[in-house]
């Protein structure tokens, strides 16, 4: 999954590292506007991670110190652009609720 570097650049506040815990994803998600962090290698998607998956996490009796790298989504569904046909074959195959 490479990254283009213009897209790496605007989302660059929500990247972060798979040693981060729980906790430190929680402070980042508290700045960005998109509650979603990914983790990027070498210019590659390696996992995404979300404000419901640490609440899931959190929930299901994780603690603030673990490591994100046990709850991160390492197969997450992305589209590479804006392709409307696409994303709802994507939706519905994968039964998510959609406004299209």
């Amino acid at each position: 999954m490479n990254i283009q570097v213009g897209v790496l650049k605007k989302l660059s506040q929500n990247i972060i590292l798979e040693t981060y815990t729980l906790k430190e994803a929680l402070e980042q998600l508290d700045h960005v506007l998109v509650k979603v962090l990914f983790i990027v290698k070498n210019g590659r998607l390696k996992a995404a991670l979300t404000d419901g998956d640490v609440r899931r996490a959190i929930l299901n009796g994780a603690s603030l110190k673990t490591s994100v790298m046990k709850i991160a989504n390492y197969a997450p569904i992305y589209v590479e652009q804006d392709d409307r046909e696409y994303l709802q074959k994507i939706f519905e195959e994968k039964k998510l609720c959609n406004s299209f």
